[in-house]
């Protein structure tokens, strides 16, 4: 049910071009301004039909693998603060950024989120999905972007939206596990 709303407010969101994004993408002048939804509404937005359809697809594979684990409310959740570290994380460390729109950052979190969630459950080999997680974050901090995927998506590609991505799912796990040790008999 989760990428099912997901993919529903997306689809509303890319209905309510060019409303949405002019004010529901992260726009560095609208948020100086009040604008603060936009840390939130940022993700829905994209910069066309590919954007959002690859990022759609993105939901649809990450549920068939690992949805097993998630309750709706908890995947709306996790993604609504993975979706909070990716905007906040490029509105503080990059300035020159001026408009960002798209899941693809929530898309990482939510696959590091996965893979851990697949390890607690004795599954081995996502240790080696998230060593590959972590070396594209890597290769794409230290090569830039996709120039085939920036071109798809008639846009620059965030990377960093990758990787703080990645670090809210990081974040979400470890809060987790705190919940785990505070519910353990001493």
């Amino acid at each position: 049910m989760g990428p099912s709303i997901i993919v529903a407010l997306c689809l509303f969101v890319w209905w309510l071009e060019p409303f949405s994004a002019d004010y529901l993408a992260m726009q560095r002048s609208a948020i100086a301004n009040g604008y603060y939804w936009q840390f939130i509404t940022a993700n829905l937005v994209h910069t066309n039909f590919i954007h959002l359809c690859l990022n759609m697809a993105g939901v649809i594979l990450l549920w068939a693998v690992h949805g097993q684990y998630f309750s709706t409310l908890q995947y709306l959740l996790a993604c609504l603060f993975i979706g909070f570290v990716v905007t906040i994380g490029l509105y503080i460390t990059d300035e020159s950024l001026a408009w960002y729109g798209g899941f693809s950052g929530i898309l990482h979190g939510l696959f590091m989120l996965g893979c851990y969630k697949d390890i607690q459950n004795g599954i081995r080999s996502s240790w080696l999905l998230l060593a590959g997680i972590w070396l594209k974050i890597g290769y794409e901090q230290f090569s830039g972007q996709s120039e085939v995927v920036a071109e798809l998506i008639a846009a620059n590609v965030a990377v960093d939206a990758h990787l703080y991505g990645a670090i809210g799912g990081f974040f979400w796990v470890f809060g987790e596990y705190l919940l785990t040790l505070k519910k353990r008999p001493s």
